[in-house]
């Protein structure tokens, strides 16, 4: 009997080999089938929301992930998410109501100081003074100016950047030729349009420039160009920026060296060019040029 079931049993498996083969293969068709749509179904809800979380920036306070599309499973991680965008928002509305009033505080006392100041006789104690209250003075409008900003209360409207910027250079022009400074403007036959908030915009490249007056050096060379699609170049022969710590030049309350640019002042100007220049989807840069000297490039928002 041994010696005929061991005949046998090859047969026997290989019966119930392909019965199970038979068997296997519609439910690996169906898994097949069934799995890879049920996958895309999860991921496509994961992807929806890691999209969504790439494109938040620190202008958008109020943006949230999506909860519809996401995983049950992951449903505790977005909503964390959440929360913590919560917190962050509300520390940023704190800062800001905090450097608002500030802002405000501060002038008021400065108008009253400065009002005082103008009626003491002439002095080196008090021309020293007048100094130290516009100093400030212009602190605390930058303060205002950022805020302005960061609480998106700029209007934009389509404006001549070209314009604008010849405008900027006619006023600062007496302040180069005191210093025997030769200014040059340099602009695009054609019309250089921007979306922008006009007095931002102003405030932005009248910084930057009046830094290149003040800190390039007398009978320096000062280059304004204007390009398309809304960019203004401002390049001077100066010292130039150092570079250490020139990553940080952009940074609130960052000055250089005495012997480079920003000696004095509040370290603003830059930070606040560079926030005006980001509010118009755009951003600035320093750098070199090439014949010596610094360039700061200010990009704005073109017309489309």
């Amino acid at each position: 009997i041994k010696s005929n079931f061991s005949d046998y049993l090859p047969l026997i498996l290989a019966d119930i080999g392909q019965a199970a083969l038979w068997f296997l293969l519609p439910v690996l068709g169906i898994t097949a089938l069934i799995v890879p749509s049920i996958t895309r179904r999860l991921l496509f809800g994961l992807d929806q929301t890691v999209r969504a979380a790439d494109a938040i920036t620190p202008d958008m306070p109020e943006a949230r992930l999506p909860l519809e599309p996401v995983p049950h499973e992951l449903l505790p991680m977005v909503e964390g998410f959440n929360l913590a965008l919560d917190r962050l928002e509300d520390g940023q509305r704190r800062e800001a109501r905090f450097l608002a009033d500030a802002a405000h505080e501060l002038r008021t006392p400065l108008t009253i100081v400065q009002t005082r100041l103008d009626e003491l006789p002439e002095s080196p104690l008090r021309t020293k003074l007048q100094s130290d209250i516009k100093r400030l003075s212009k602190l605390a409008n930058t303060l205002l100016d950022i805020q302005r900003v960061r609480s998106s209360t700029i209007t934009k409207t389509n404006l001549r950047l070209d314009t604008l910027v010849a405008e900027i250079a006619r006023d600062i022009a007496l302040k180069a030729v005191e210093r025997e400074q030769d200014l040059t403007f340099d602009a695009p036959t054609g019309p250089v349009e921007v979306v922008g908030d006009e007095v931002a915009i102003r405030r932005a490249v009248s910084n930057v420039l009046d830094n290149a007056v003040r800190y390039a050096g007398d009978g320096a060379d000062i280059e304004i160009i204007v390009e398309h699609p809304a960019r203004v170049r401002i390049a001077d022969t100066g010292a130039g920026f150092p570079k250490i710590g020139r990553a940080h030049m952009t940074d609130p309350f960052v000055r250089g060296p005495e012997a480079g640019h920003l000696a004095s002042g509040a370290g603003l100007g830059l930070h606040l060019s560079l926030t005006m220049t980001q509010a118009h989807g755009g951003g600035l840069e320093i750098t070199d040029r090439p014949t010596g000297g610094a360039e700061v490039i200010l990009d704005f928002s073109p017309v489309t």
